[in-house]
């Protein structure tokens, strides 16, 4: 993997630079089409960098999700995360990002771009030679990492307590790092949802993932929503994918705990008045993906997106006070300006890329370069 800090990441990134110019500069002459029988002139752009959040961050030559500067959009410092008025903060522009990523390229030494970065969080990179380019616009926030791999595992795992039951991808792990509540508050978590019945970190004791897992064996989903773990909570069953955590999260989850929890609300027990608020505050997620995911996306549309996901945010930290809001959650908040940039998430996911990666992992190799 090319390095950022040694310039290896725009020795890659700088043919391909060249060709994106000439595409966008001189552009291609088709000598006919349908709609113009005489020819017409055709130039391509680079519109966005759709991948995970490193992955991004490295291409476009800023600080990882853990820095000071941690969000691409906005102003907001790392320490301040858990504030949710982003009125508050400045966004970030282009010209801005220019000078200070032009800044870097110019320094004299490496220990003065050492010097940048940590104040700026900024360095150049090969994609800003594109006269078009903006960074601060055009990293886009995946959908499919953010909501299925991050957001919902994080809620799941950390905030009810399955980090003790699955085994996850490491990637999404360190982006997940530190950023839940205390111990005690995901025993405590842990108790609510097993109804006192967790010993030793074992998940097949709890009454609540037994109904889970009854109901997923009883329900039949059409064909094209894909497969669903027959064992959430076991280990050895191995990591769940994207598609998985969607299924699990949005369709198994809501059906279960609604029969379950749904009827708490005027409880007289503190501890079912509790599931009842957890549940209310889950559905408020549930609602937020399904709109910020959904294939027609409108001005309303997007605004109630805004609202829901704000709501459950809101819920976290007043249920959990010592929560930390995680930057991929907070990268989330920006997510409506990028549904009214781009139209529906669908158009441009990561799905499709992560299968043909899936594909290239599986070909035979000696795994040797060269």
């Amino acid at each position: 993997e090319p390095t950022v800090d040694s310039g290896q990441i725009n020795g890659v990134l700088r043919p391909l630079v060249d060709d994106l110019l000439k595409c966008w500069t001189t552009g291609f002459w088709l000598s006919r089409t349908p709609r113009f029988p005489d020819g017409r002139r055709i130039r391509i752009a680079l519109t966005m960098i759709i991948s995970d959040l490193p992955a991004a961050r490295r291409l476009a030559g800023v600080g990882s999700h853990s820095s000071t500067r941690f969000c691409t959009e906005c102003d907001q410092p790392i320490q301040d995360r858990n504030n949710l008025d982003l009125t508050k903060y400045k966004r970030f522009n282009r010209v801005e990002h220019n000078e200070m990523a032009e800044a870097w390229r110019n320094a004299s030494d490496t220990q003065e771009r050492k010097r940048l970065f940590e104040t700026h969080h900024v360095r150049w990179t090969e994609l800003q030679r594109l006269p078009y380019w903006d960074t601060t616009t055009m990293i886009a926030i995946d959908a499919m990492h953010g909501f299925y791999l991050i957001i919902l595992q994080h809620h799941i795992r950390d905030l009810w307590g399955m980090n003790i039951m699955l085994e996850e991808d490491p990637d999404v792990c360190s982006i997940l790092s530190s950023s839940g509540p205390r111990p005690e508050e995901i025993v405590d978590a842990i108790h609510c949802i097993s109804s006192n019945n967790v010993t030793e970190g074992n998940p097949r004791t709890s009454p609540v993932l037994a109904e889970v897992r009854n109901d997923i064996k009883r329900r039949v989903l059409p064909p094209y929503m894909g497969r669903t773990t027959q064992h959430p909570g076991e280990t050895r069953w191995g990591k769940l994918t994207a598609d998985e955590w969607k299924n699990l999260c949005i369709v198994h989850l809501p059906f279960t705990l609604v029969r379950l929890w749904g009827g708490y609300n005027n409880s007289s027990s503190g501890a079912e008045r509790h599931r009842f608020e957890m549940l209310q505050n889950y559905l408020c997620l549930i609602d937020a993906i399904l709109l910020g995911t959904s294939d027609a996306i409108t001005a309303e549309v997007v605004e109630e997106y805004e609202a829901r996901f704000r709501e459950y945010l809101s819920g976290l930290l007043a249920m959990y006070p010592d929560t930390q809001i995680t930057p991929y959650q907070h990268l989330m908040l920006h997510f409506g300006d990028q549904l009214r940039r781009w139209g529906p998430s669908r158009h441009w996911r990561c799905f499709a890329f992560e299968r043909y990666n899936g594909l290239l992992q599986r070909l035979n190799t000696n795994k040797k370069f060269g």
